[in-house]
């Protein structure tokens, strides 16, 4: 059982690893080294995330009762990048929650705005936010900017995996 900073509870099987090793969730993120640092520093990553948002399952899936968007930095080589995570909540609550996917994003100086991200993931999906944007991914893709510009005091906060 993993534990997120602010509590949230999550496992991952065995065929969700196998899912997010496939050749198809690799192309979700920026390179295939990106997306292996994420998928092998996934527990410390959702250790480290933050709640993003949550929405309904794009399927209607009578067991998921949510999909949670989670966010975390992710140090490749000099540089930050944003990892998402996705959670789903399942309806049954002796079922645990699974982690589901896990994928590196680039974060430049253009990068989308969470609350647009927010809509967008959503919209794209058929679904509907049930909760967010927090706020709190905005807040980390702006240190993860500060960090790729160089030197500066969020430095130490990507060292120490916090």
């Amino acid at each position: 059982m993993l534990v997120s900073a602010d509590g949230m509870r999550a496992t991952l099987a065995r065929n969700s690893l196998d899912k997010m090793l496939s050749a198809s969730a690799v192309t979700q993120s920026e390179s295939p080294r990106e997306h292996a640092m994420a998928v092998a520093n996934l527990d410390r990553l959702f250790a480290d995330s933050v709640e993003g948002w949550s929405k309904t399952d794009k399927n209607k899936s009578p067991e998921i009762s949510a999909v949670h968007r989670r966010f975390a930095p992710l140090r490749i080589g000099h540089e930050a990048r944003l990892a998402k995570i996705t959670v789903l909540e399942h309806t049954n609550p002796i079922q645990p929650n699974s982690l589901y996917s896990v994928e590196s994003i680039e974060v430049g100086e253009l990068s989308p705005v969470p609350e647009d991200m927010a809509k967008a993931d959503a919209a794209e999906s058929g679904s509907h936010l049930l909760a967010g944007p927090t706020g709190l991914v905005e807040s980390l893709t702006r240190a993860i900017q500060e960090f790729n510009r160089g030197p500066s005091s969020v430095v130490h906060q990507f060292e120490s995996g916090h």
